[in-house]
């Protein structure tokens, strides 16, 4: 499925007082002693998408925290992540996201021109702690007197060996192959099942799709990038585990899931 976008006759804002906006709210200072100053995790941040580029690509804030996206470019961006699935905002448009757990998210802001050539950005929001200072270290307790010394107890009758029954070895499946099939909003099969070391083969017979697993998708992450129609797309797992993989065009609801056994 093609997603076209028009571009916007207006003047766009002044790029200047958008980037002064996103570096007063993303890069709070706090003061040292030598008059330095250090960037800090604060409550909320600010990011700017403008020119194809995400500014900042990285920000950090406390665990319930806000960020805020505002799409300074002339097209539809589309801002997809594992923690929210997908979002779109219009040129001069705003979005924001609270985030209540802490962890590092990653997300992916692609936009798409009315030629079809699409750009992809990727993100990253820290979440940490609540912000409180650490709690105190508490007191070292002083060591305990050593008790007076009293003659050993004579030792125990020794036991007679056993030899421990040898264990049968597990059976470890084999690597095989796996192919999937990349349709317009779907995958065939959309769950597959192989041994640690396959390699699964993505063929795209819709139009222009991704096969992704960023984040905290799996144990590992891939991606194919952009796939026109024909392209095919390969992985071999590694790492055992389960991995859940998206079109970041039209997640959430084009997703698949491969299990490594």
């Amino acid at each position: 499925m093609m997603l076209f976008v028009s571009k916007r006759h207006t003047a766009r804002p002044k790029f200047a007082l958008r980037l002064l906006t996103a570096v007063v709210l993303a890069l709070p200072l706090i003061p040292l002693s030598g008059g330095a100053a250090i960037a800090a995790t604060t409550s909320s941040a600010h990011v700017t998408f403008s020119d194809g580029m995400l500014q900042p690509s990285s920000v950090s804030i406390t665990t319930g925290g806000m960020v805020s996206w505002t799409n300074d470019s002339d097209y539809t961006v589309t801002l997809s992540s594992n923690a929210w699935g997908s979002h779109s905002v219009q040129p001069d448009g705003s979005w924001s996201y609270t985030f209540g757990s802490a962890g590092t998210y990653t997300y992916t802001a692609t936009s798409r021109t009315e030629s079809g050539r699409s750009t992809s950005q990727t993100g990253t929001v820290t979440v940490g702690g609540s912000g409180s200072p650490p709690p105190s270290p508490s007191p070292t307790p002083p060591p305990s007197p050593s008790p007076t010394s009293t003659p050993p107890p004579p030792p125990p009758p020794t036991p007679t060996p056993t030899t421990p029954a040898t264990p049968s070895p597990t059976a470890t499946p084999s690597p095989s192959n796996a192919s999937v099939m990349v349709g317009d909003d779907f995958f065939n099969p959309k769950t597959v099942t192989v041994a640690l070391g396959s390699t699964v083969t993505w063929t795209n017979g819709g139009s222009q799709h991704t096969v992704t697993c960023t984040g905290s998708c799996g144990p590992q992450t891939f991606d194919s990038g952009n796939m026109n129609t024909g392209a095919t797309f390969s992985h071999t797992f590694t790492v055992a585990g389960t991995y859940n993989y998206v079109c970041v065009y039209h997640a959430p609801g084009m997703s698949g899931t491969i299990t490594v056994q």
